[in-house]
């Protein structure tokens, strides 16, 4: 997982960066994992926030060339990646409190591209959680992800 959400993305932005020209576009994922520590999911959520802060930073660096950045910040999504981590020896993640349509996270993250907006996020319930990580402390924010999930 940080060879692929770390490692990987670095190395491919660094190689690909020589030859971006204006007006090109970097599209990291990100997750709502990247704003908060998440026990037991927790080099996931680690590998998530990299990928936010890299993501952040090169946005920054690259505005003089004119190449647009910007992060996309789901939460739990509706795609194949579910088939294979869901089943039976998964004790960990039990409550998905939403499941959003792939097709209206793309959508929506291409608006916010247009709007050249730094991170996108789509539903409510996704932008209620990133608010209350930046207000709620992180070890309460971790005994509410405990709960939800009935770990003791």
């Amino acid at each position: 997982m940080i060879d692929l959400n770390c490692t990987g993305l670095t190395k491919m932005t660094v190689l690909s960066l020589p030859y971006m020209k204006e007006e090109s576009i970097i599209i990291n994922f990100s997750s709502l994992a990247g704003f908060m520590p998440i026990p037991y999911i927790n080099i996931y959520a680690s590998t998530k926030a990299y990928v936010l802060s890299f993501t952040r930073s090169l946005r920054v660096e690259l505005r003089k060339r004119k190449i647009k950045v910007m992060a996309v910040a789901p939460y739990w999504t509706n795609t194949k990646f579910f088939d294979r981590a869901i089943h039976k020896d998964n004790i960990i993640v039990k409550n998905y409190e939403a499941m959003y349509d792939p097709i209206k996270v793309v959508k929506k993250a291409w608006k916010d591209l247009e709007k050249n907006k730094e991170i996108s996020s789509y539903g409510y319930k996704n932008k209620l959680n990133r608010y209350l990580s930046k207000i709620v402390p992180h070890k309460l924010t971790m005994l509410i992800w405990l709960k939800q999930q009935k770990i003791k």
